[in-house]
C-alpha cells in the first residue's frame, strides 16, 4: 500500500468517525427530548385531557378537548371537498384527458402543491374569515382542502397510470362500459397496485380478470344471445365458450365442456 493510499485511508476513517460521533448526537438529543416530554406529559394523560377545556394560565388542570374536536371538523370537512374532487380530477386525468387541457391542469396542480400553505391560509381568511367576521372550521377546511385537492389528484392519476393497459382492453372487450371498467376494474386494481414491484405480482392479473369477469358475465351472455340467436346451437356454445377462455385467462384456470369432450 502506497503512502499516498493511507493518507485517503487515514482521511476516510476520521471523516467516518466524526460523521457516526454527530449523527449520534443528534439522535441523542432527540431522544432526551422525548424522554423528557413521555416522563412529564405521561402523568397528565387522563380522561380530563381528552374531555375538558383548557384552564385559565395559572390553573390546575383543564384539557384540549377544543383542540381535538376542532382538528377533527377540520379534517373531516376537507375531506369531504377536497379528496371527491381531486380523485375524480385524477381519473380525469388518467382515463378521459386530452393533451393541452390535461398539461393545464396538471401544471397547475403541481404549482399548486409548491404553494406554502401559510399562502393558502391567507387566501382563504380573506374570502371565508373577512366577509364571515369570525374564524370558523369551515374556513380551516376549506384551506386544507385546497392543499388537498392537488396531491390527491396527482396521486390518483399516477396509480392509475400504473394499471396495464390490457386490463381496460380486456374489460371493453368484454363489453363493460367506460365508467363500468373504471369503477370495477381500474380503481380496484390500482387500490392494490405497488409501482415498486409491478411485475413481481402476477396476482393482480388474476383478480383483475375476475373483476372483468363476474361484473359482465350475465352482460355478455345476454349479448352474445342477441347476436347469435339465430346461429346454430354448435356455433353459438363455441363462440361463448371462446370467450369465456378469455375472460378466464387471467383467473388461472377454468375450461369448457367443449373443451373437455374434445380431449376425451
Amino acid at each position: 500500500m502506497t503512502g499516498r493510499n493511507k493518507y485517503r485511508n487515514a482521511v476516510n476513517n476520521v471523516m467516518l468517525t466524526l460523521s457516526g460521533i454527530c449523527a449520534a448526537v443528534t439522535v441523542s438529543m432527540l431522544f432526551v427530548i422525548l424522554a423528557y416530554l413521555v416522563y412529564n406529559g405521561f402523568s397528565s394523560l387522563n380522561l380530563d385531557f381528552f374531555t375538558q377545556l383548557p384552564k385559565p394560565t395559572g390553573q390546575v388542570g383543564g384539557g384540549m378537548a377544543n383542540a381535538i374536536l376542532g382538528s377533527a371538523q377540520v379534517v373531516l370537512i376537507a375531506s369531504c371537498f377536497g379528496l371527491p374532487i381531486g380523485f375524480f380530477a385524477g381519473i380525469y386525468l388518467a382515463e378521459f384527458g386530452g393533451k393541452k387541457f390535461c398539461m393545464l391542469v396538471r401544471y397547475m396542480a403541481d404549482l399548486l402543491n409548491g404553494v406554502p400553505s401559510i399562502v393558502i391560509g391567507i387566501f382563504a381568511w380573506t374570502v371565508l374569515v373577512v366577509p364571515m367576521h369570525h374564524f370558523s372550521a369551515l374556513a380551516g377546511g376549506m384551506a386544507l382542502s385546497l392543499m388537498l385537492i392537488p396531491i390527491t389528484a396527482r396521486s390518483t392519476e399516477q396509480f392509475l397510470l400504473e394499471v396495464p393497459r390490457s386490463m381496460r382492453e380486456g374489460a371493453l372487450a368484454l363489453g363493460a362500459t367506460k365508467w363500468k371498467t373504471i369503477a370495477t376494474v381500474i380503481v380496484p386494481a390500482a387500490r392494490h397496485h405497488d409501482r415498486h414491484d409491478s411485475g413481481r405480482r402476477p396476482h393482480l392479473r388474476r383478480d383483475g380478470a375476475a373483476a372483468v369477469y363476474r361484473p359482465q358475465q350475465r352482460i355478455l351472455e345476454h349479448r352474445i344471445f342477441l347476436a347469435d340467436r339465430n346461429a346454430a346451437g354448435d356455433d353459438f356454445h363455441s363462440r361463448r365458450c371462446s370467450l369465456r377462455r378469455l375472460a378466464q385467462a387471467g383467473l388461472g384456470g377454468g375450461t369448457c365442456p367443449a373443451d373437455d369432450g374434445a380431449r376425451r
